[in-house]
């Protein structure tokens, strides 16, 4: 654009514009958001051609060229990608609720193949559509998923996690899919983890008695004036040794052994967390806590069978 004469014709109509501005006595700054203004390349290079001749081969001129000449073809590539976007989202959605014509593209990546590449192709094509005849070698675009509505483009969407407001589904999907997101998101993953409670496994143990005998009944607990002195002691040692493995309250072990047995077994149920010296949730130490369970209540074989002791493990 610059080699073809852009410099020369924005110089032009730079001067006419501030001749005609000057005679009218308009002391306003030109508005780059009306008119002619608008274009690429007058914004951009205005204060270079504020200079006069000689300061334009100035260094200050160099600078201001340099400066104008990244804009303009920044701006160039947005305005591209503009274009492109709109072409997307109007003629290459899938779902579209009306007919659309067929759009073709050409590959403008090489510019010394410009000739085979984009003008033959593209004069190809107009030639057939206006000659109403079919085009011969060249395919339409697919159309997308990648694509988004018109209503879609116009949403807000709002990031909870990076405290950011989006216009339109594809800034939305740009922005979660950047690193910037993606760190953030981690680190706030991360802060979670650390700042919650950590859980670790337990072992609750089931032990399962068969009772051969009632050793706790209402008229006789912790009846003092028990004639038979080894059946008393007898009741004590089980509860003993029922407090030493549960670690569970003596009342508690005592409303147990008062319930209504659980089957015809005769049996009761009690349920406790795994304690020292033995802890069940490892695997190695199943077999020797049910062999301790069983040698504690050999003392007792009279009033209590063991018939089962159940390992479950949970998080707590």
């Amino acid at each position: 654009m610059i080699a073809q004469g852009l410099l020369g014709e924005m110089q032009l109509f730079h001067e006419d514009f501030n001749k005609k501005r000057l005679a009218s006595d308009d002391s306003s700054t030109p508005d780059y958001t009306v008119g002619i203004f608008q274009s690429i390349g007058f914004k951009e290079f205005h204060d270079y051609l504020l200079l006069g001749v000689q300061e334009q081969g100035g260094p200050l001129g160099q600078k201001l060229f340099k400066e104008g000449k990244d804009q303009m073809m920044l701006a160039t590539r947005q305005y591209a990608r503009r274009q492109v976007k709109w072409i997307r989202q109007r003629f290459l959605r899938n779902g579209i609720d009306r007919q659309c014509p067929p759009v073709y593209g050409v590959n403008s990546d090489q510019p010394s193949e410009w000739e085979e590449s984009v003008r033959h192709p593209a004069f190809e094509i107009v030639e057939a559509y206006m000659n109403g005849v079919g085009v011969l070698g060249h395919q339409p675009l697919p159309c997308t998923t990648s694509a988004h509505s018109f209503e879609a483009t116009r949403q807000t969407f709002n990031c909870q996690h990076c405290n950011v407001t989006l216009k339109g589904k594809i800034q939305y999907e740009a922005h979660i899919s950047s690193r910037r997101h993606k760190k953030r998101v981690a680190s706030q993953k991360k802060k979670t983890r650390r700042t919650m409670p950590s859980s670790t496994p337990a072992s609750i143990i089931v032990l399962r008695l068969g009772l051969l005998k009632r050793p706790c009944s209402p008229p006789s607990v912790d009846d003092e004036n028990e004639d038979n002195g080894h059946e008393k002691a007898s009741r004590l040692q089980l509860l003993a040794i029922l407090r030493d493995v549960t670690g569970l309250p003596l009342q508690n072990i005592k409303t147990a052994l008062l319930q209504e047995p659980l089957s015809n077994e005769n049996a009761i149920e009690l349920h406790f967390p795994a304690r020292a010296p033995f802890d069940p949730s490892l695997s190695d130490n199943h077999d020797a806590y049910i062999k301790y369970v069983k040698e504690r209540f050999s003392n007792v074989q009279h009033h209590v069978k063991v018939l089962a002791v159940d390992i479950k493990e949970h998080f707590q």
